[in-house]
């Protein structure tokens, strides 16, 4: 199954205006921040790191600059003290979203994501019309066997925006993780998602896998399912794509072509 769950922390940069102070002189801890976001948005995330470390302690009581701190950590590898930093962040601003979403992504990534929804519930209540929350927090909930809340999730990032193929491409999956398995609402799903968007790899695949061994079945539907696979299963090797076994997919459609 293809997801395309890759996480990314973000940053919520300042404006210049409340940091610099009326005379045009910026004192040393705005300074460090306002030096350390820059290497940010530059993509220097291990340089970003110490300027934001300055201003941490120049500046305790800024949770920009602890969310900050935190997500130069979280890109340039350093997951443990990236944890610490968001946790700051949120000690010190309990309501900083941002601070809550990156924790999120990072919980994500360390495969805790029970702790992750937890963190992405709290951003959409910030947060509510921010679909990427909503996807994100979907995704925690799913891998967490929460399946009931991760469609409520997807549910509500489709009302915001019900073109985003990478929602229903995760809505399918979690159809596909319940027990009992929702085959022909997961098939809808990823089917939807080539709809909106027809060169979507995950989807496209998933919808080809799904109508092949599942929907085809006559266990389950009796309707042969397999031109539909095969038309979908040509898309997704026509974008060249770089999966591992790429091989096998092209032995499928050898096959299915030789029925």
């Amino acid at each position: 199954m293809l997801t395309n769950q890759k996480c990314v922390a973000v940053g919520r940069l300042l404006p210049l205006a409340m940091l610099v102070f009326l005379g045009g002189c910026t004192p040393p801890g705005p300074h460090a921040l306002l030096t350390g976001e820059q290497l940010i948005k530059d993509g220097k995330f291990n340089e970003a790191i110490a300027p934001l470390t300055e201003a941490t302690v120049l500046l305790p009581r800024n949770a920009q600059a602890w969310n900050h701190l935190g997500l130069a950590n979280h890109n340039a590898g350093r997951a443990s003290d990236a944890m610490r930093a968001y946790r700051k962040a949120l000690d010190v601003d309990v309501n900083l979203a941002a601070a809550r979403f990156n924790l999120g992504c990072l919980l994500l990534e360390i495969n805790q994501p029970a702790l992750a929804a937890s963190e992405f519930a709290a951003f959409t209540v910030m947060q509510p019309k921010v679909g990427d929350g909503w996807l994100k927090r979907a995704r925690a909930e799913m891998l967490a066997g929460q399946f009931d809340a991760a469609e409520k999730s997807c549910k509500a990032a489709l009302a915001l925006n019900p073109r985003q193929p990478e929602v229903w491409n995760t809505l399918g999956i979690v159809q596909l993780y319940r027990k009992p398995v929702r085959y022909a609402d997961a098939f809808m799903a990823f089917n939807s998602g080539v709809q909106q968007q027809a060169n979507y790899a995950p989807a496209l695949f998933n919808a080809a896998l799904v109508s092949h061994f599942y929907l085809s079945h006559p266990a389950r539907r009796g309707v042969d399912q397999r031109p539909f696979a095969l038309e979908k299963y040509k898309a997704f090797l026509a974008l060249n794509p770089t999966v591992d076994n790429l091989d096998s997919i092209q032995r499928v459609v050898a096959h299915l072509e030789s029925e």
